[in-house]
């Protein structure tokens, strides 16, 4: 509902924007650490790397969907979203977590590994409630069929309603995941604190003799 929902869209998008960026600059640092720095080759280190920097972008990409396609509106889209969000960024944590175990010397002390293994785990067990509420309803009584317009109808449920219970386990595994795996991108600071980025370098493509409008004064 405006003009709640829309400051919540802008948000999340903003956050995507966010989440791109920091995933992008998390490779190239891998990249310019192992590659540049200790003359490693281009083998499967650099092609998971790859991989999982298109992992997150896919989770950017879910998440701008559940932004712009609210439930309410287009529930099927929001939903498609939000797994795309959740899926990705799971699958993105784990593939961090195992290159951070395996790829010796780490940039970072071994205990921020551990963190980030404890935050992919509690990430997966949300992942793995979350979908047992949502897809198959394993929370909700025997024979009390669908709620009243849906299962993915915005809706508040009183505690006496049978469906409360998986309601509320869907709803708080979500916030928890949430949450979680916006701390594990935090955990990018204990790299990402000894690196900076510099800004884009524009080449032109043609001499300033071929267009001649490239070489008149402003």
């Amino acid at each position: 509902m405006p003009p709640e929902g829309c400051v919540f869209a802008q948000l999340l998008n903003m956050t995507a924007f966010l989440v791109v960026l920091t995933i992008y600059i998390r490779h190239r640092q891998t990249v310019e650490f192992y590659e540049h720095r200790l003359n490693w080759k281009r083998t499967v280190w650099h092609q998971m790397s790859l991989a999982l920097m298109y992992m997150g972008f896919a989770s950017a990409l879910g998440l701008t969907l559940v932004a712009n396609f609210p439930e309410s509106e287009l529930p099927l889209v929001h939903m498609i979203g939000a797994v795309l969000t959740f899926f990705s960024m799971v699958i993105y944590g784990w593939g961090q977590v195992i290159m951070g175990y395996s790829m010796v010397p780490r940039m970072v002390p071994l205990f921020v590994v551990h963190l980030r293994m404890l935050l992919i785990v509690v990430a997966t067990l949300c992942l793995v409630l979350h979908e047992l509420a949502v897809t198959l309803h394993v929370f909700v009584a025997s024979g009390a069929g669908a709620p009243p317009g849906g299962w993915y109808r915005v809706r508040r449920l009183g505690k006496d309603s049978p469906f409360y219970l998986n309601y509320m386990i869907a709803t708080g595994s979500e916030w928890v995941m949430a949450l979680t795996m916006a701390a594990f991108i935090l955990t990018f600071v204990a790299e990402l604190r000894y690196t900076y980025a510099h800004a884009p370098r524009v080449v032109f493509r043609r001499d300033a003799d071929d267009n001649p409008a490239l070489g008149e004064p402003c």
